[in-house]
């Protein structure tokens, strides 16, 4: 049986790092991913126009509803008391 010593043998050290590798050993910088600004910004306009239709929307319905009633001398709420 034979003795190891403790120390590093320095000549296979520096031999032993000038292998090449297969990949770079500094890992290159990813690429800045795209940002969405934009996208939030148009999906943001859209509920935007959606929530002006929809109020728009409802108050012409409830204009006409208040017209129908008016003409026809009928309403759409009943009130009754038990």
């Amino acid at each position: 049986m034979g003795y190891i010593p403790p120390i590093r043998n320095e000549q296979l050290f520096q031999y032993g790092n000038r292998i090449p590798y297969d990949q770079p050993s500094i890992k290159p910088i990813s690429a800045v991913a795209k940002s969405k600004f934009h996208e939030v910004l148009t999906e943001q306009q859209k509920q935007i126009n959606y929530t002006i239709l929809k109020n728009e929307y409802n108050r012409r319905k409830f204009t006409n509803r208040k017209l129908i009633c008016e003409l026809t001398g009928k309403g759409y709420i009943i009130d009754a008391s038990v």
